[in-house]
């Protein structure tokens, strides 16, 4: 509307402006005449003259242009509108295009969003997988301490079967059996070994709980949740069945210990009763045996407290290695979940990056049929504006026109003054205003062509308002279904996005409004030149009933005088 607002000014000017100078032209012709300059002053003195009753035919009988310029009058309007509506709809395919923008801007912005949680994913995987790559290790190297811890009591329990084979006299003494301390220093060093490796498991234990506890806040899991196994491994089950059965082992030793001092007390007894002289031998050894026997019974008290305590730190490691085995679960578990999660955000990253190359495809398509739209009305406009400057180039040519109609008017001036004869003014007058009416005829017409035109003007109004409003409803229901859209690709994202599409859609209310509120101005705006045009035709109307009344005054004017009429002119 501003960009045809000055044309359409200067394109109307100029119409009226050729009028206005056919009507002073009309003037000072029909001013040079005598008849004239007596009527004008009788409708002067009447109160009824205007420059619309002046005798202009003849003044405008010989110009080419002067028809096509009454012609031209009703044009520019239309023209005008027709920029005005191409404006309008250039300003909403570029609204639309940034609207579109908007859309594609927040669609990247979610796409770089989802990039970056499947870039987080990535490194969380990365890092279940070292974790989980560790955890390993540490599994193989408890194994292997398991393996020295079992190897350690298989040679405990032979060592005792073969103290038990030589306390029962059906074995061979071992050279380890004679050396008791020996044996004592190196059970004592194994069980400090064993100590250590309790220490160094406990500490293990604690590092895995700790290391656990961080990965369970890391993929934000309830570390306190750990079931213990149903099922223990193999080696950890063979080596419970080893320990009971040392635990036996050692208390069939202390009843054959038993079952042997007894013996030897008996025997002790009987040898006393019969020789006094070996009793003191008998006592001496039965006082060795019982040495030994105290000395075993000790040794087997130490073996049994070792067993225990080896038993205790088995039990122990069997508890470590259990929990290491259910958090080595709990971390392939978390690490499928992990696998899965990041598996359906890729696909659901793909998904949407599909999604918003075909909105984007859309968005592209739109913004190319706009700007063509926008060039074709471009092309037009320009054809407008060549049009509006032909016509201010025939607005010109036809002013020199007048300057040389003017000249003319000089000539015609000179030769009327020579003329002389009251009946041939009487009949140049009659001549004249015959000229009148049949040029507020013509006027006449033209008025009621330019009230057809302005009426089918406004028809052509009222349908593109009624166009312009569908292709709003048309817009509103499109983004009333692109709303849902973008709703449903959101609702994984944050709240912000959310409050964007409210926004969103907050604008293409206002959007509509505005359109609304335009198409209504323009509709007024039509009405109002609709009136201005009726206002017009209405004056024409009257400024036609003044000119009959002064065509019948003059025609009554001659009989009043007594004038006849010459039959020449009729």
């Amino acid at each position: 509307g501003q960009a045809g607002g000055p044309t359409g000014v200067t394109t109307t000017a100029a119409p009226a402006a050729m009028v206005a100078a056919a009507s002073m032209a009309a003037a000072a012709a029909a001013a040079l005449h005598p008849a004239a300059r007596a009527a004008r002053r009788r409708a002067e003195a009447s109160g009824r003259w205007s420059c619309a009753t002046l005798p202009s035919a003849e003044a405008l009988r010989g110009w080419p242009g002067a028809e096509a310029g009454f012609e031209d009058i009703g044009r520019p309007t239309s023209r005008v509108q027709e920029l005005d509506s191409w404006a309008t709809r250039t300003r909403a395919a570029r609204d639309q295009g940034r609207r579109a923008d908007l859309l594609l801007a927040e669609s990247l912005q979610e796409a770089h969003s989802l990039q970056e949680e499947l870039q987080f994913g990535r490194e969380g995987l990365q890092r279940l997988r070292s974790e989980a790559e560790q955890a390993a290790r540490e599994r193989m190297r408890w194994e292997g301490q398991l393996e020295a811890s079992l190897s350690c009591i298989r040679k405990l329990e032979a060592r005792h079967s073969a103290r038990r084979r030589v306390a029962s006299g059906r074995g061979v003494a071992l050279p380890g059996a004679v050396h008791p301390e020996r044996e004592l220093e190196e059970l004592t060093l194994q069980r400090d070994r064993l100590l250590r490796e309790k220490m160094a498991l406990e500490r293990i234990e604690q590092e895995q709980e700790k290391e656990v506890r961080a990965l369970a806040r890391a993929l934000r899991l309830s570390p306190a949740a750990f079931a213990p196994s149903s099922t223990g491994p193999t080696s950890t089950r063979g080596l419970g069945a080893a320990i009971d059965i040392l635990s036996q082992d050692i208390q069939d030793t202390e009843q054959e210990a038993e079952a042997v001092r007894l013996e030897l007390a008996a025997l002790g007894l009987d040898e006393a009763a019969e020789s006094p002289a070996t009793g003191g031998i008998f006592a001496t050894e039965a006082a060795k045996v019982r040495g030994e026997e105290a000395a075993a019974r000790e040794e087997s008290v130490a073996l049994q407290h070792e067993c225990s305590e080896g038993a205790k730190a088995l039990r122990v490691q069997q508890v470590a290695r259990a929990e290491a085995a259910r958090a080595l679960r709990e971390l392939e578990l978390s690490l499928a979940a992990a696998r899965r999660k990041a598996s359906a955000a890729e696909s659901e990253r793909r998904a949407k990056a599909a999604e918003l190359e075909t909105r984007l495809g859309a968005l592209r398509g739109e913004v190319e049929a706009q700007c063509a739209l926008r060039a074709e009305g471009q092309v037009r406009r320009a054809t407008r504006e060549a049009e509006a400057a032909e016509l201010e180039a025939r607005g010109a040519r036809l002013m020199e026109s007048l300057e040389a109609e003017a000249e003319v008017v000089e000539k015609l001036e000179a030769a009327l003054a020579a003329a002389t004869g009251g009946v041939e003014d009487t009949g140049y007058q009659l001549f004249t205003e015959r000229g009148e009416e049949r040029r507020l005829g013509a006027v006449l017409a033209v008025g009621e062509q330019r009230e057809d035109l302005l009426r089918r003007e406004l028809a052509e109004e009222r349908c593109r308002a009624q166009e312009a409003s569908r292709v709003a409803a048309d817009l509103l229901d499109r983004r009333r279904s692109a709303c849902p859209e973008a709703m449903d690709g959101a609702r994984g994202s944050a709240r912000i996005a959310f409050l964007q599409e409210e926004e969103q859609a907050a604008r293409g209310e206002r959007s509509r409004r505005l359109a609304h509120e335009l198409l209504g101005q323009r509709l007024e705006a039509v009405h109002g030149q609709v009136a201005k045009a009726e206002s017009a035709h209405a004056r024409s109307l009257m400024e036609l009933q003044e000119e009959r009344c002064e065509q019948h005054w003059l025609w009554d004017y001659p009989a009043r005088d007594g004038v006849l009429r010459p039959p020449s002119l009729w």
